[in-house]
């Protein structure tokens, strides 16, 4: 029985910790339920143009499920800012994909991006 008493403490130690980490922040769990009652609707996304900027629209084997990876196919090695783990984190609702154009090409270039994204 003296063995098993210090296993049991520490049984009961590890799931008391682990039920502590799963204690959710107050202000967390009102935003899930804010956002879970009304969905966010994204209206401006770039995928479209990081897609082209990145890759080349060549999508084949494109991981849409995390991003995480992009920052090297990127010229500032920033990371793109969505990907579906982050849209099912943070509950978004609907997305709309925008086509963005910098301001700075001719209207040849400029059409030639919209038709690409």
């Amino acid at each position: 029985m003296r063995i098993c008493a210090p296993s049991f403490i520490a049984l009961a130690a590890a799931l008391a910790s682990s039920l502590a980490a799963q204690e959710v922040d107050p202000a967390v769990a009102t935003a899930n339920a804010a956002l879970e009652a009304a969905p966010v609707f994204d209206g401006h996304n770039d995928v479209p143009n990081q897609l082209r900027a990145r890759v080349a629209n060549q999508i084949n084997g494109f991981d849409f499920a995390d991003t995480s990876h992009t920052g090297e196919s990127h010229p500032q090695a920033s990371v793109m800012q969505t990907d579906l783990a982050r849209l099912a984190q943070g509950k978004v609702g609907a997305q709309f994909w925008s086509v963005y154009v910098p301001s700075n090409p001719d209207e040849a270039e400029a059409v030639q991006q919209v038709i690409e994204q």
